[in-house]
């Protein structure tokens, strides 16, 4: 599996990461903090001191984690490396003066699972090994042949938890590529393929949301229906390549003029689009439905003249997806018997 993730599913994974920055932050912090409350001896003042160059530590790598430079992966990989270098000296410290390996050890296994959790299977386990390979040196210098079994002991459970962990967020990364390529295949299924708004299937589910929506907080809800005119005439006469620019042409100048209103808009089917206008009351709808015929007609549509008509209907308390699209069509058709280029 590359370590190499797109760049939706690395986000998905930043937010978490972050989360978990912060908790092993808080985590530091509560050791140093019980520490200091309940008196317990440093035994030298190297060892004291130490503590507190720790204390600094974190909070500079919380700082680092609030202004979002953590997120840079070459900073977040040299922040990480200062930690093993930190830890081998602390717990160098700690064993030169026969204080007990057992916090050392449970650090180190903290951090292991973080590094993979940071920065990926692959580049954490490597960090993971190489933390490891410290303690196992700093064992060999300082430690007596007694204590072999503790050793022994750390060492196998901490090359088995590395092993667990690569496993794990091997299994993560997978499962977040998978979910990233099935949330692209669902967003393009919900896309119309020519004119890249929403298809009818999508259009549907978000007008039922928002007929629940309005009924239930007593908001305005409208929707506008528009139909090219004369549409046959374009493919008749210049092509269905030239229609298909007309639709994408279309629909883009529609969206345009929505989008910043908090609107959205589909394609229906053939040359019908609909707009739908969350907590917008039929008079404005009614407005910015003649907006658009307005921008419509003003200029060129893929270099030809083309108009279109308009139907505006709005939310009354017993409606549902089927009445309130009918009041909307048969508007359309009013504009369209009416003569065209025209808002009902």
């Amino acid at each position: 599996m590359p370590q190499t993730l797109p760049q939706s599913a690395e986000h998905l994974l930043e937010r978490t990461r972050g989360q978990v920055r912060l908790v092993g932050g808080a985590a530091f912090l509560l050791y140093f903090l019980l520490v200091h409350l309940l008196k317990i001896p440093a035994q030298t003042s190297e060892l004291e001191s130490g503590r507190w160059w720790g204390v600094a530590g974190v909070l500079v790598y919380l700082l680092l984690n609030t202004l979002g430079l953590l997120k840079n992966r070459l900073i977040k990989l040299a922040t990480y490396i200062l930690v093993i270098l930190a830890l081998w000296f602390g717990g160098g410290q700690a064993l030169k003066h026969g204080l007990s390996p057992a916090p050392l050890v449970l650090w180190i296994m903290f951090m292991s699972t973080s590094f993979c959790v940071m920065l990926g299977s692959v580049t954490g386990t490597a960090l993971s090994v190489l933390l490891g390979l410290g303690l196992g040196a700093l064992v060999v210098v300082y430690m007596p042949i007694q204590s072999m079994l503790f050793w022994v002991t750390s060492g196998v459970v901490l090359l088995g938890l590395c092993i667990i962990n690569f496993i794990f967020m091997q299994f993560i990364e997978q499962n977040v590529v998978l979910h990233d390529q099935a949330s692209d295949k669902l967003r393009a299924a919900r896309r119309d393929a020519l004119t890249g708004v929403q298809g009818r299937a999508a259009l549907e589910e978000e007008l039922r949301r928002a007929i629940r929506h309005a009924h239930k907080s007593a908001t305005p809800l409208s929707v506008i229906m528009t139909d090219i005119d004369h549409f046959k005439r374009v493919n008749d006469q210049h092509g269905h390549s030239a229609g298909d620019d007309v639709l994408r042409s279309f629909a883009k100048r529609l969206r345009r003029n929505v989008g910043g209103m908090g609107g959205s808009v589909g394609r229906w089917g053939g040359e019908e689009f609909l707009v739908i206008i969350p907590g917008m009351a039929r008079p404005d709808a009614m407005a910015l439905a003649e907006h658009l015929r307005e921008q419509v007609s003003i200029s060129p549509i893929a270099g030809l003249e083309v108009t279109a008509s308009f139907g505006v209907a709005s939310v009354r308390h017993d409606d549902d997806i089927d009445t309130l699209f009918a009041r909307a069509d048969e508007r359309l058709y009013e504009a369209k018997n009416a003569g065209r280029n025209l808002v009902r």
